[in-house]
């Protein structure tokens, strides 16, 4: 016979005055740990990484979760959208949330200086309790960390020179602070296809991602076509990662791949269609804003569950084993290179040399990872993402490089 516990209401297994957060665990053996929260009346539980999936049950009242954030958008240099890899809170979130930043993005847009760093913004993580004392930063940190408050402050004013940014990052990297910036939830606001946080704050935003591209004040038909192509292309993304799941492989650099995941239809005189043979089962918080086009777009069935609002906009469920490791290198300007890696940092005399390096540890730190997980023919895709000293031109100028190495596989019928 299998032993289990019964409890009756879980509700008053914790009963919080207003101003506190009560937990108990409730249970717990080799497999599974359950812990009972109650949160008095606008408690908030600080950003953390939980070393293990986690399965959340809302038992009585009414919360917003928010789960690493949005993909930030931003411009390379010929203009190109880039989305992520960096995590930011949507813009129209932080001004529901904090209205001064309203005030804040017309200033940015009436502003003649400040390029990228318009329109993003600084914070302490959401619930971060007040005189929270931080060990272990460097002096540059320290003092970084002594302007960001529980309240957004332009990123401009925060760090402006390269190597305040670098702190700023590793910053980010501890969990310490997070920044506000332009999403694909934003776009999905200026579009009116999202409500949640209605307001001014998304279509300003994506003013002001005009005009940097644009080099010039763009109108109301500009905007929207700004938006509808970042709409457009977190759709081809999804069914990218939706195809990459069916293929159990990464997709990289396919011409059909990419013809079918832009809805183009063919390829020169061929036509083109690549669609997964299960239905697609989308959840995440804006779900149904973008999977109504990928499933048109790969001419397949989408399911949306009930409750399905609960993550990001790309992904989709399916029976593979992934995972995601990424290194970092940053350079200080004074010809040294650090590797930030699962096991601590090291240090190079070349910019090159230290890329190389993280290459080959992301691409086995991942393939361990699924295949401790039980995946067998597992394959790995890297990508590298740099940073250069303005005037260099190569290596030896990197001010960082983020080095991302995506394993999937199929779970061995044995696990």
């Amino acid at each position: 016979m299998t032993a289990y516990m019964h409890i009756l209401d879980l509700a008053k297994e914790v009963e919080p005055r207003a101003d506190v957060i009560l937990s108990k665990t409730i249970y717990q053996d080799d497999q599974i740990k359950a812990v009972v929260f109650g949160f008095g009346k606008g408690q908030e539980l600080s950003e953390h990484t939980a070393a293990k999936s986690a399965v959340l049950f809302f038992v009585k009242g009414e919360a917003s979760i928010g789960l690493g954030g949005d993909s930030e958008i931003g411009l390379a240099l010929n203009g190109q959208l880039t989305v992520g890899p960096q995590r930011v809170a949507p813009i129209s979130l932080l001004a529901h949330r904090y209205p001064e930043v309203v005030a804040m993005l017309e200033v940015d847009v009436n502003a003649t200086e400040g390029g990228s760093l318009l329109g993003r913004f600084v914070l302490k993580p959401f619930g971060t309790q007040t005189g929270t004392v931080v060990e272990g930063l460097s002096a540059r940190e320290a003092e970084l960390m002594a302007r960001v408050t529980d309240r957004p402050r332009p990123l401009r004013q925060i760090a402006v020179h390269a190597a305040d940014q670098r702190a700023l990052a590793a910053l980010k990297r501890k969990g310490l602070i997070q920044t506000g910036g332009f999403t694909p939830s934003d776009a999905a606001h200026v579009l009116g296809l999202q409500d949640n946080w209605p307001g001014p704050a998304a279509e300003l935003a994506a003013r002001l991602m005009v005009r940097r591209r644009d080099m010039k004040v763009g109108d109301a038909a500009r905007v929207q076509a700004f938006c509808r192509e970042v709409w457009s292309d977190t759709v081809r993304r999804s069914c990218s990662v939706i195809l990459e799941t069916a293929f159990a492989a990464p997709v990289a650099a396919s011409p059909l791949v990419d013809a079918a995941c832009a809805g183009e239809g063919q390829f020169g005189l061929a036509k083109i269609s690549l669609s997964p043979v299960v239905p697609v089962v989308a959840v995440g918080g804006p779900v149904r804003v973008f999977y109504g086009e990928v499933a048109k777009r790969l001419n397949c069935e989408v399911v949306f569950p009930p409750f399905c609002d609960v993550a990001n906009a790309v992904g989709a469920a399916a029976g593979v084993v992934a995972q995601t490791i990424v290194i970092t290198v940053e350079g200080d300007g004074s010809g040294l290179f650090r590797m930030h890696g699962p096991a601590g940092t090291v240090t190079f005399k070349s910019g090159a040399a230290a890329v190389a390096a993280a290459e080959i540890l992301a691409r086995d730190t991942a393939m361990e990872a699924v295949q401790s997980l039980g995946a067998s023919h597992a394959q790995v895709q890297v990508s590298v993402e740099k940073h250069l000293l303005p005037e260099a031109i190569d290596d030896s100028g990197l001010l960082e490089a983020v080095v991302r190495a995506e394993a999937m596989g199929r779970p061995d019928a044995g696990h």
